[in-house]
C-alpha cells in the first residue's frame, strides 16, 4: 500500500467528515435525537441506563460527551415531552447544542470509513480500495444519517469493522482471529441491535460464495468452523463490558449478565411485533411490507453504483480478477437485506444502511472490471456512471439524507416518507424563510417534537384543513400522506413554496 494511496484515503474521510459537519446547524433537531442524548447523559450523572433500553449504550455515550462537557446535564424528574424538549433548549443557544450533540457522530463516519478502507485493502489494490472507500463517503444517505445524532451510522461503523475482521479470520482461520471477529461482533451488537442478525448474514453469504471458489477453504472448512467457536464467547465478553459487567433481572431471569442488554433486545422485538405506522407508494400499514427495504435502497440510493452493480453481473463475472470479489460482496449486500424485509418497522432506509459497507465493495468490484477492461466503451461508460454518481452526491448537499435519485426526485413523498424525507428537520429553514417573508402568525401541521414556539417560528394559528388555507400555513410531508383522506385533498392543487425538502408553505400573498 502506497504513501499516496494512505495519503488520499485520508483526504476521502477528512471531506466526508467536513461534508457532514457543515450540515449540523441546517437541519433542527430530529424525532429521535434528543431521546438519545438524554439517555446518554444519564449514564455519564447516575451510572444508570434506564432511558428507552431499546438501543445500547455505546453510542448514547459518544453523542453526550461533549453536551455533558459543556454543561447539559439530565433531570429524572421531567416527564418524557419536558424532558425531550429540555435537551435542545435546557441549556445555552440552541444551535449550539445542537452541534455539540451531533459531533459525536463523525466518530462512528471515521470509524466505518476506516473500516471499509481496511477491508478494500484486503481485496483490491490501491485504486480499488480508493475507489470503494470514495463509493462509502460520497453515498448521501451516509453522509446524511452521519450527521444526526441516531444510532445508524454507529451500525455501519460495527458493520464495517465485523466485516473487516471476517475477511481477516477467512484468509487465515485461527482461535486468536476469531478472537478478535468476536470482538468486532460484539462491538457491532453494542452499536445497534440489527447488527446481531446483519453481520452474520452478511459473513455467511461471502462465506458460501468463497466455498464455492475456494479450494482451500473448503478443505480446511471443518477447522475453520471449530475456530469460530470462540466468536460468541469473546462477542458475549465485549456486549457485557459494554453495559459495564451489570448483574440483575432481565424479564423472569435473576443474576443475568447485562440484563439491560437483553431488556433492550426483547423491547425493540416487541416494538416491531406490534407495529408501526408506515407509508410507501400512497399506502399506510403497520404490519409492514416485505418489499420496502429493498424499495428504499432503490429510490435513496445514486444510481451511479446502482448501475454499476447491476452492470456487474454481466462484465465483473466475466473479469478474472474481480469475479469472485463481485459474487462475494453483492451476495452479501443482498444478504444484508434479507433479516429486514420480515420487519414491521418499516420507517426509514436508515434500517439497513450497513448494507452500503457491502454494496460499496461490490459496485467498486464492478467499476474497477470495466476500468480495466480492453474495451475503451467499457472504460468511458465505468467513468461516466462514477461522474453521475459525485454529481448527484455534490448536488445534494445540505440535504443528504432525504436524497432521493433521479427515479422519484421530482415527487419523493409519492413513494416514501418518515425518515427518508422528512423527520423534522427543516424548522430553522421556516423560521428563517417567515422572517424573510415577513410572516407573523403560522398554521401549521407540522412533524417534529420539538419545541416550534421556543425554537422562534410565529405564534400557532388553528385553521379548517380540510379546505385551502387562506392564510400562511405550514405543511409537513409527513403529514400530509398521513393526513390524506381526512383532510390535506386539496393540497396537491394549490400553489405553494417548499422549504427545505420537507415542508410545504401555502396560502401566501403574491410577492
Amino acid at each position: 500500500m502506497s504513501r499516496r494511496a494512505k495519503i488520499a484515503a485520508a483526504l476521502l474521510i477528512v471531506i466526508g467528515t467536513l461534508r457532514i459537519a457543515s450540515t449540523f446547524r441546517v437541519f433542527s433537531d430530529t424525532a429521535d435525537e434528543a431521546n438519545h442524548i438524554r439517555a446518554g447523559l444519564e449514564l455519564y450523572q447516575f451510572r444508570q441506563y434506564n432511558v428507552q433500553t431499546w438501543n445500547p449504550p455505546l453510542p448514547r455515550v459518544v453523542f453526550a460527551a461533549a453536551p455533558y462537557l459543556g454543561g447539559m446535564r439530565y433531570d429524572p424528574n421531567l416527564d418524557f415531552s419536558a424532558g425531550l424538549r429540555w435537551v435542545f433548549y435546557g441549556h445555552g443557544k440552541y444551535e449550539a447544542n445542537l452541534v455539540r450533540g451531533r459531533a459525536g457522530n463523525l466518530v462512528f463516519f471515521v470509524i466505518a470509513a476506516i473500516g471499509v478502507w481496511l477491508l478494500a485493502r484486503r481485496l483490491f489494490d490501491d485504486v480499488g480500495a480508493l475507489l470503494a472507500l470514495l463509493l462509502f463517503t460520497t453515498q448521501p444517505a451516509m453522509l446524511g444519517y452521519s450527521g444526526l445524532a441516531t444510532h445508524d451510522t454507529p451500525a455501519v461503523a460495527g458493520m464495517a469493522i465485523a466485516l473487516w475482521a471476517f475477511i481477516r479470520w477467512l484468509e487465515g482461520p485461527s482461535l486468536a482471529r476469531a478472537a478478535v471477529l468476536g470482538l468486532a461482533y460484539g462491538f457491532a451488537a453494542l452499536c445497534k441491535f440489527s447488527c446481531i442478525a446483519f453481520v452474520p448474514a452478511a459473513c455467511a453469504a461471502i462465506f458460501a460464495v468463497r466455498l464455492l471458489h475456494d479450494a482451500a477453504v473448503r478443505r480446511g472448512a471443518v477447522r475453520a468452523l471449530v475456530t469460530i467457536l470462540a466468536v460468541p464467547v469473546t462477542a458475549f465478553l465485549t456486549v457485557w463490558a459494554g453495559y459495564a459487567f451489570t448483574v440483575g433481572k432481565a424479564g423472569k431471569f435473576a443474576g443475568v449478565p447485562a440484563p439491560a442488554f437483553f431488556e433492550g433486545i426483547i423491547g425493540i422485538l416487541q416494538v416491531d411485533r406490534a407495529g408501526f405506522t408506515s407509508y410507501a407508494w400512497g399506502h399506510m400499514t403497520t404490519t409492514g411490507w416485505w418489499w420496502y427495504f429493498p424499495f428504499a435502497f432503490l429510490l435513496k440510493t445514486t444510481l451511479g453504483p446502482l448501475l454499476l452493480l447491476a452492470i456487474g453481473a454481466w462484465f465483473a463475472m466475466r473479469a478474472p480478477s474481480y469475479r469472485w470479489t463481485y459474487a462475494e460482496w453483492t451476495a452479501a449486500t443482498v444478504a444484508t437485506m434479507l433479516p429486514a424485509l420480515p420487519s414491521n418497522l418499516d420507517i426509514g432506509v436508515r434500517y439497513v444502511l450497513p448494507i452500503y459497507v457491502p454494496f460499496a465493495i461490490a459496485a467498486a468490484a464492478a467499476a474497477m472490471a470495466m476500468l480495466r477492461s480492453a474495451k475503451p466503451a467499457l472504460r468511458y461508460a465505468a467513468v461516466a456512471l462514477l461522474g453521475w454518481h459525485l454529481i448527484a452526491s455534490t448536488v445534494a448537499h445540505p440535504d443528504y439524507f432525504p436524497y432521493f435519485n433521479e427515479l422519484a426526485a421530482r415527487n419523493p413523498s409519492r413513494y416514501l416518507s418518515d425518515s427518508n424525507l422528512d423527520w423534522g428537520q427543516d424548522l430553522l429553514r421556516l423560521r428563517r424563510f417567515c422572517r424573510q417573508r415577513g410572516i407573523t402568525t403560522l398554521a401549521q401541521a407540522l412533524f417534529t417534537a420539538t419545541d416550534v414556539q421556543a425554537l422562534g417560528l410565529p405564534p400557532k394559528v388553528e385553521i379548517d384543513w380540510s379546505k385551502p388555507p387562506a392564510v400562511p400555513a405550514a405543511l409537513s410531508e409527513s403529514t400530509l400522506v398521513a393526513g390524506r383522506g381526512a383532510a390535506f385533498n386539496w393540497a396537491d392543487d394549490q400553489p405553494y413554496v417548499r422549504v427545505g425538502k420537507s415542508i410545504r408553505v401555502y396560502g401566501l400573498s403574491p410577492r
